[in-house]
């Protein structure tokens, strides 16, 4: 209508020139000109002309939103939220706010129906308003129902209220849910560029929402199989330590039955104490981390105990910092390790030796326990033999990748004729300390 306007209006204006003719009564080249100029002029201004028209009825009749610009908002909306309810309360209000509607609300369906199912509204002059479920077409999506509300059992009626649409989001999976969109402001109507725009946005909303799923679904699998994995991992660890029991009893029994046929006032000493050990131990069973100190002190119980055997042939050290027993470090952790040492390091050698237990911070900031003895000592190939045919190296090995995976290790140093060094090394990290002391324990270093 623009277009014919400014042409009828040139026509007017031109119409003396375009009267103009030769003597042969022909039209005048000037005229010709003209009429080519206006022709050209109109193939130019018309896009121009449609964009105007454009936005005078978008931005003065309609008083729409920019639809592009509206699109890449609701594109950052749904990006930003990690729920789908946040997320679709989200949508409804800048989808209210967009097309001036009285209010954009959301219905969900939890039927397990086909991904192309939406609810539609069938009402019967003596019946309430009823629900069917029917196949549909992504384009008849749309479809002016009487307002409605949500439900335990489904979807009530609420005449108090005027739906102009309802925008069903194609999710892969239910519940699905559909975005009810009230009275628009003037008394307007969904045109089919607003129903492009809700078509693209429903599928927008639909894609995050199944990758929501996804990723929550993944989460919740990871959870499951970490406490799987750790209740597995725990009991375990309950059966390892439950091992070291018995072994350690077994040992000790041996050490009592060997003082019986040779003193036995210090056999039933000894079986006092061996009393007392095993009731701490049983008081500790309950729990798979003590503090160093408590640790500490059973390995000095149980050094008692292997006293009466050896007498002076062994002689023990021990090297812990006071500051350092409050460390926290899986139960019977050490004491396998120097029942070893004085069992194979101590006992073969006729003269006897040293046992050493010590601990100290390493440059690292990692905790470092050793136990040293000096005994007979072992070559590599009969020490690798010991930690496959043994209980306790094997039991310990167990536990610290069970507690610490790859972060924690043991090592072993050994020489025939000149003793053997085990060397534990656990982070600081994994113990509940708090950092002041955890940073003062590595300065002190």
């Amino acid at each position: 209508m623009l277009l014919a306007s400014l042409t009828f209006s040139a026509y007017i204006l031109s119409a003396p020139i375009l009267l103009i003719r030769d003597s042969k009564g022909e039209m005048s080249p000037q005229a010709v000109a003209l009429m080519l100029t206006f022709w050209i002029l109109s193939v130019i201004i018309y896009p121009t002309l449609v964009q105007a028209s454009d936005w005078f009825v978008d931005k003065v009749i309609l008083q729409r939103t920019n639809y592009e610009t509206l699109k890449i908002e609701i594109a950052k909306i749904v990006n930003r939220h990690e729920t789908i309810e946040l997320l679709l309360q989200s949508v409804c209000k800048k989808l209210a706010q967009a097309f001036t509607a009285s209010e954009v609300r959301v219905l969900t369906s939890h039927s397990s129906h086909s991904v192309c199912d939406v609810a539609v509204p069938h009402s019967h002059e003596n019946q309430e308003l009823t629900f069917q479920i029917v196949m549909t077409d992504f384009a008849t999506k749309f479809s002016s129902i009487s307002a409605f509300e949500n439900s335990e059992n489904g979807i009530t009626t609420d005449r108090s209220q005027t739906v102009t649409a309802t925008v069903f989001v194609p999710t892969t999976e239910h519940p699905h849910y559909l975005l009810v969109i009230g009275e628009l402001g003037a008394g307007r109507r969904l045109l089919s560029d607003d129903i492009t725009i809700l078509e693209a946005i429903a599928l927008l909303i639909a894609r995050r929402i199944d990758a929501l799923r996804v990723n929550h679904e993944r989460c919740e699998r990871s959870l499951r199989e970490q406490q799987m994995s750790k209740l597995a991992t725990e009991a375990e660890l309950r059966a390892l330590r439950a091992q070291i029991n018995p072994h350690f009893l077994f040992n000790a029994l041996t050490t009592i039955g060997y003082l019986i046929q040779t003193t036995p006032n210090r056999a039933f000493d000894t079986l006092m104490r061996l009393t007392g050990l095993l009731r701490a131990v049983l008081r500790r069973s309950s729990g798979e981390f003590v503090t160093l100190g408590e640790e500490i002190d059973l390995i000095e119980s149980y050094l008692e105990i292997e006293h009466a055997r050896f007498e002076e042939r062994l002689r023990t050290h021990i090297k812990v910092p006071e500051k350092l027993r409050s460390l926290r470090i899986p139960t019977l952790l050490i004491q396998p390790l120097v029942e070893n040492a004085i069992k194979h390091g101590i006992g073969p050698k006729r003269e006897g030796g040293d046992v050493t237990v010590g601990a100290e911070i390493g440059k690292e900031g990692f905790l470092q326990i050793s136990v040293t003895d000096t005994g007979a000592g072992v070559s590599e190939i009969e020490l690798a033999r010991q930690r496959k045919r043994g209980v306790g190296l094997a039991n310990v090995e167990q536990r610290l990748k069970g507690h610490y995976g790859e972060v924690a290790s043991m090592l072993f140093e050994s020489a025939s004729g000149k003793g053997t060094k085990v060397q534990l090394t656990l982070p600081l990290n994994s113990v509940e300390i708090s950092e002041d002391f955890k940073k003062s324990l590595i300065k002190g270093v």
